[in-house]
């Protein structure tokens, strides 16, 4: 896993501020887009091309930087259906780092006085700075895929994870990286004759005869309290040959 976020990195102070711009709309927007169209990715942390992003995302830097300075709309701001099949793993990443980069660079977000105005030409203070900030995004990006691999692999998901799940759930609720929400979604799709089964594998591999028995009286009981449909007998009608 990665180094933790300095929130210095995004002209915060305290890691209540860069929390508060992490579950904001300018990084969750583009974040969940990427997290919904990159599931399968998220689940299978062994992927090459997953594995060589978190390790050196550079290659992508030079794409990334060349998007932001282009005036007009770029690849990746709206992209065809055509086009979204086509696209690897690594132009998803470029997209979701383009687009929070923009973000934040708007009216009172943290990159404003960084990304105000014209690019700057190359071998400048101002134009290092820009190069820096998109290299902090890139950072923030692979750090939340390595947070969302972990939860896929553990039963206890990050709090942060927690946080956006509950925010923007997984557009899929079998993806959720949150193991009861993914499960329930499974069990879900079941039939009532594999649950029953599914039940009793259970039962039989951790419930002593004791717990059976009192799982079975506790069962019964709530059968017998359940109220009985009662009859209207006035609404009967009665056999004229009786």
């Amino acid at each position: 896993m990665s180094a933790k976020l300095a929130p210095a990195e995004f002209g915060f102070k305290t890691d209540a501020e860069l929390e508060k711009m992490l579950l904001s709309r300018s990084i969750l927007l583009p974040w969940v887009q990427f997290r919904d169209q990159n599931h399968q990715s998220l689940r299978s942390p062994t992927s090459p091309r997953l594995q060589t992003i978190i390790d050196n995302a550079s290659p992508q830097h030079s794409l990334i930087m060349a998007a932001l300075q282009i005036t007009a709309a770029s690849i990746y701001d709206w992209p065809e259906e055509s086009e979204l099949a086509k696209w690897t793993i690594e132009t998803h990443f470029e997209c979701v780092v383009y687009k929070i980069c923009k973000r934040l660079a708007r009216p009172n977000e943290p990159f404003q006085k960084a990304f105000f105005g014209a690019w700057p030409r190359r071998d400048t203070k101002a134009y290092d700075m820009r190069v820096g900030k998109v290299v902090s995004v890139m950072r923030l990006v692979v750090w939340l895929i390595q947070c969302y691999i972990a939860s896929y692999n553990h039963r206890e998901p990050f709090q942060l994870v927690r946080q956006i799940e509950h925010l923007y759930p997984s557009a899929n609720l079998e993806n959720s990286p949150i193991f009861w929400i993914r499960r329930q979604a499974e069990l879900g799709k079941a039939s009532r004759k594999d649950l029953l089964v599914i039940v009793a594998q259970l039962l039989s591999e951790v419930a002593t005869k004791p717990e059976l028995i009192d799982s079975i009286m506790k069962l019964e009981a709530t059968k017998q309290t359940q109220p009985r449909p009662t009859v209207d007998l006035t609404t009967i009608k009665k056999d004229p040959k009786t």
